[in-house]
């Protein structure tokens, strides 16, 4: 299946989407709640053991390389970004089968 991708920390969830006008693709919504996606599963990946300031300064640090006009449904997209991120907070990857279609772009 095609899955949409975020990764929740400190009560908010954090994803990428593509967007035309040239500003970050990064957004926040509430858990579970995305209104332009089907909430399925939560998968854990482990705690967070950066302060909500170091997941700013991520988040930060990652805004001019996830530009909303460079998304791609295939090589550059909310499961990439969701994987990039949680490595950069230090839980690891998520789940091969949830970004595979990033894979095969």
């Amino acid at each position: 299946g095609v899955f949409h991708g975020a990764i929740e920390v400190y009560g908010q969830e954090f994803s990428f989407g593509g967007c035309r006008q040239n500003k970050s693709g990064i957004f926040a919504c509430k858990p579970k709640s995305c209104p332009m996606h089907t909430y399925r599963e939560s998968i854990y990946l482990g705690d967070c053991k950066k302060t909500i300031k170091e997941v700013q300064s991520i988040l930060d640090s990652m805004k001019p390389e996830w530009m909303g006009p460079t998304y791609n449904l295939l090589r550059k997209n909310c499961c990439s970004f969701s994987n990039a991120f949680a490595q950069k907070l230090g839980v690891g990857e998520i789940p091969n089968w949830v970004h595979h279609l990033a894979d095969v772009g």
